[in-house]
């Protein structure tokens, strides 16, 4: 719950003469039999659930069709190969203490236990953080109103 697809459809929305296209990452992910399982829920929070191959395919096949594509997601820079074909990179950050509280009011799934909340902050913490080799990428703040003249300034759309 830092606010990564609000952020993209914000992003979107600024560019409403422009073909944009997000793609999520929770639209790769591999069937639910094949995903680890943690005390017996499944484990969405982990990379391995995430079918790479499809995801980069459709970012390659995305940028042809589009004048941006956004690609979203808890591991949006844990594949190496993903993110030799951002060229511009954006990360949100949020304090734990906030991810909590927006979390436990987010109930689209349902209330989660709240040891599997603790478990993907941990998760975010071991696969969603930002590789120390990733330059070059806009910072915002997930407690703050997004400053959108800054941003399309780093994004530099014509």
């Amino acid at each position: 719950m830092a606010g990564k697809s609000t952020l993209a459809n914000l992003i979107k929305s600024e560019y409403p003469k422009r073909k944009v296209q997000i793609l999520c990452q929770d639209d790769f992910v591999i069937p639910q039999k094949q995903i680890p399982l943690i005390n017996g829920k499944t484990d969405w929070e982990n990379p391995v659930s995430i079918d790479f191959d499809e995801y980069i395919a459709s970012v390659v096949a995305r940028n042809i069709e589009n004048q941006l594509v956004i690609a979203e997601g808890l591991f949006a820079f844990s594949d190496s190969v993903l993110c030799k074909l951002y060229d511009k990179k954006i990360f949100l950050e949020i304090p734990q203490e906030v991810f909590f509280e927006r979390k436990r009011l987010d109930t689209r799934w349902g209330i989660e236990p709240e040891w599997y909340v603790k478990h993907i902050w941990e998760s975010h913490l071991k696969y969603g953080l930002l590789p120390k080799t990733q330059t070059d990428v806009f910072m915002i703040d997930g407690t703050e109103p997004v400053d959108l003249i800054r941003l399309k300034k780093y994004l530099d759309i014509n």
